[in-house]
């Protein structure tokens, strides 16, 4: 029985458009109650929120989902009938746990469209928003007595507030895209398409989804530095945790060659989540081209935090035509960019998306102090000749 309140609850209000209460019903139980606005139609959130095997696509902290009996609108889930109103209209998917690590969990989503009222005098004000819809989210839950409900409920509340806003994004994202692509073909578009944007200072950064709780990050800067400038600056590896604020420690463990293994110890990445790791570096030899020169140093995990983390470090110093008109160069002699590519899957009890945000955040400061440094010692250099 889903318990629906007024008063009595701890209201956490609106969070990223996300509205949520919670109250609590016993010594061990809460009742969580949530909702947030798509624009998208009631047909749209409706078979994005019943293509239950596609759910763990789109919910971060669903791992996988999987269909074991389906009947006419039941899978153990129970998808009422539509219901119309003068208003608007609404349909409900009531849910119910009958095996699992709880001792009760139960709730519905609704999803509620309502007409919308255009000013006569205005349409400009709609830009393109046909729908006003309401996906709301009940849940009473009550864990097994060896585990106290407060532990969990403020990741339960997170959780919820992400979950509702991956699916607003899908809703949102199907109504703007052509209508007569099929479903999978946009799930695997989106797979294939990065998130790119450039920060204030000058880092880029594009991440790709590459699975249910795995991440692919590129980022990339430019450095007014020759490449044996950054190069030098890049394997000097003990020297690391003095220039990346990220990092608090790195040591060597073993070295020859090309080749090195050090401890890294960086600072908590969400959650109070402190994370280390061994690394192999390869240095890669030069290479040289027609309009320039790289270096690569490439990176991967043999123990650690995470469940997998490897990529590279890529050193690109390009030739720089100068204007005969002009020698206003601002001793500006280099044209380097520094590119940092990662994959990385965190383990099975910590989603990628909790992680993910705070991990872009470290890798654009990471690579701001590390053109900051390698500045630094060009002028520095200059400086001392003269």
């Amino acid at each position: 029985m889903v318990t629906y309140f007024e008063g009595d609850a701890s209201d956490y209000g609106s969070e990223g458009g996300v509205f949520i209460e919670v109250k609590k019903l016993g010594s061990n139980s809460r009742s969580v109650r949530s909702r947030i606005a798509i624009n998208a139609s009631l047909e749209t959130v409706w078979n994005l929120i019943t293509d239950y095997e596609q759910l763990a696509d789109i919910v971060p902290s669903l791992l996988s989902s999987k269909i074991i009996d389906k009947k006419d609108n039941f899978t153990h889930c129970f998808e009422k009938d539509i219901e119309s109103f003068a208003s608007g209209k609404k349909r409900d998917v009531e849910f119910k746990m009958i095996e699992g690590d709880f001792q009760s969990f139960e709730g519905k989503w609704s999803v509620e469209q309502v007409i919308k009222q255009r000013s006569k005098e205005s349409d400009i004000s709609q830009l393109g928003q046909e729908f006003e819809t309401t996906l709301s989210y009940f849940l009473d839950v009550k864990p097994k007595l060896w585990l106290p409900v407060h532990l969990i409920e403020l990741r339960l509340r997170k959780e919820i507030q992400t979950n509702l806003s991956c699916l607003r994004e899908e809703a949102q994202k199907e109504t703007n895209s052509t209508k007569s692509s099929c479903r999978m073909k946009q799930a695997n578009q989106r797979k294939s398409n990065a998130l790119d944007y450039v920060s204030e200072d000058g880092v880029s950064i594009a991440v790709k989804k590459l699975g249910n709780n795995s991440r692919s990050i590129q980022s990339k800067i430019a450095i007014k530095a020759s490449l044996e400038t950054v190069w030098n600056l890049m394997t000097d590896y003990e020297k690391y945790a003095d220039i990346v604020p990220g990092l608090t420690a790195c040591k060597i463990i073993d070295k020859k060659n090309n080749f090195t293994r050090m401890a890294q110890q960086n600072l908590p990445l969400g959650m109070k989540f402190k994370s280390k790791m061994v690394l192999d570096c390869f240095e890669k030899d030069i290479e040289t081209f027609a309009y320039g020169k790289k270096r690569d140093i490439e990176f991967k995990m043999t123990e650690g935090d995470f469940q997998s983390y490897e990529g590279k470090w890529c050193i690109e110093q390009v030739i720089k035509r100068r204007p005969k008109e002009s020698g206003n160069s601002h001793g500006q002699e280099f044209e380097t960019t520094l590119t940092y590519l990662v994959d990385v899957k965190p383990k099975a009890w910590m989603p990628v998306n909790l992680v993910e945000g705070k991990l872009c955040k470290e890798i654009q400061a990471n690579l701001s102090s590390i053109r900051e440094e390698a500045e630094k010692m060009v002028h520095n250099t200059v400086h001392a000749q003269y």
